[in-house]
Order: structure tokens, then C-alpha cells, then sequence
């Protein structure tokens, strides 16, 4: 397996903010949460059913989200029906979504708006926790 290189500031900037977090911090960056975010279980509101953190967990023909107080993953599952790749990510299949890009477009459908709420509602804007 290859190695993964990490900067010295990286390093450093991730033991500052661990040095610094609360307990609840703490405890969601050791054990994150995990959305799944199928079309099937999002619902009109509140938030999605939370799933064990496992690689078990993770549907092929899913969408997941992964928060660990740090940084929020979407994962896309290679099975993943197009009708949710368009509504959401704007593309058709799996292979055109640019994995460097940091935020979902606001697309104009259900799927996207009650998605972004829900990353809205885990991120706020005023907390210092997602930097």
C-alpha cells in the first residue's frame, strides 16, 4: 500500500484542534456519524437515519454522508441510481463528478434542497468546529 504523505502543518494543525476540542468534539471525531442519504429513507424533514460507522454499513447503490466534526465526506456508492447522481450532483453517472470540488451545487428538485438542508443543519454557519 502506498504511503500517504502528510505536511508538517497538517499535522500540526490537526493536534491543535484536537488539543482544543470539548468532549462532545471528541467523540464525534473518534466516532463519526454516518447518514444515509437514499432517496428512499431521507424524508421531508429532520434528520436522516444515523448508521453505525462501518464499512458493513455502506451500500454500493447508496449515497452516505460522514461527519466527523472536522470535515463532512459525501460517499457515492458505484451503484448509485442516476436519477439521484442527476438530482443532487448534476451529472449522470458516476465517473463525471469531480471528486476536488468542495460543495454541492443548489440544484432546483427536493433531493438537492432537503440534502444541502441536512448538511446545513450538521454544519452551521456560525460553528467554529468545520473551521
Amino acid at each position: 500500500m502506498p504511503s500517504v504523505e502528510v505536511s508538517f502543518d497538517e499535522k500540526s494543525n490537526l493536534l491543535q484542534r484536537l488539543a482544543m476540542m470539548t468532549v462532545e468534539e471528541t467523540e464525534l471525531f473518534l466516532y463519526p456519524k454516518l447518514y444515509n442519504l437514499n432517496i428512499s429513507t431521507l424524508g421531508n424533514e429532520g434528520m436522516p437515519p444515523i448508521l453505525r460507522s462501518s464499512y458493513d454499513r455502506i451500500r454500493e447503490s447508496g449515497a452516505h454522508l460522514l461527519d466527523n466534526g472536522l470535515v463532512l465526506i459525501l460517499w457515492v456508492g458505484a451503484n448509485t441510481p442516476s436519477k439521484w447522481l442527476q438530482e443532487v450532483l448534476g451529472v449522470t453517472v458516476l465517473d463525471q463528478v469531480d471528486p476536488t470540488v468542495g460543495n454541492l451545487q443548489p440544484f432546483d428538485n427536493p433531493a438537492s434542497i432537503r440534502i444541502r438542508g441536512i448538511i446545513d443543519e450538521i454544519r452551521p454557519r456560525e460553528s467554529n468546529i468545520y473551521g
